[in-house]
């Protein structure tokens, strides 16, 4: 004859407990909702902030290079007909690109390279932008991705919350 198992019994007892606060939780209208709040605490500092609507415009542009390299073999940059005053180092368009088409770009890696193409000497060339032979905006991501390295510099900071936060959210997501 078998005998009742209580520990298994306590342990559906407290799962059931379990699911009938978290979702009794959530019918409370003046709980706390903390959804956004932990977001940040515990993704912007790690480099990973809200995405822009900006850049969720781009981000289909970026899967279509193709990896040519004309943008470079155009830039006057790297080919020394223009110089630009970058500490950390100007890494290319190409280079730029695809480090975009990453799903967690490492921002902080292109300082340089985004002060540059958004500078006055890109900003007057666009050369890559009429080259690229799949029409990727360059010069609109270089803007999307800086306004992005800002925010995660911000955040490593400790300036939390984000102050673009409102502007980074659908207008579906409750605020609170």
């Amino acid at each position: 004859m078998a005998s009742l198992d209580t520990k298994w019994l306590y342990a559906q007892f407290f799962l059931a407990w379990r699911l009938v606060m978290h979702f009794a939780r959530k019918l409370w209208p003046w709980a706390p909702r903390y959804g956004f709040a932990r977001f940040q605490e515990n993704y912007v500092a790690e480099g990973l902030p809200p995405t822009l609507p900006d850049f969720r415009l781009l981000a289909p542009e970026l899967g279509r290079c193709t990896a040519c390299k004309l943008c470079d073999d155009v830039c006057p940059i790297l080919h020394g007909k223009a110089v630009v005053d970058c500490a950390d180092g100007f890494l290319g368009p190409a280079t730029f690109v695809l480090a975009g088409a990453r799903s967690a770009t490492h921002l902080a890696d292109l300082k340089g390279t985004l002060a540059a193409l958004n500078g006055p000497v890109c900003g007057g060339c666009r050369a890559c932008d009429a080259v690229c032979p799949e029409r990727i905006p360059i010069a609109k991501l270089a803007v999307t991705l800086e306004e992005h390295r800002q925010i995660i510099e911000r955040a490593r900071q400790g300036q939390m919350p984000i102050a673009d936060a409102k502007r980074a959210l659908p207008p579906w997501v409750g605020r609170s």
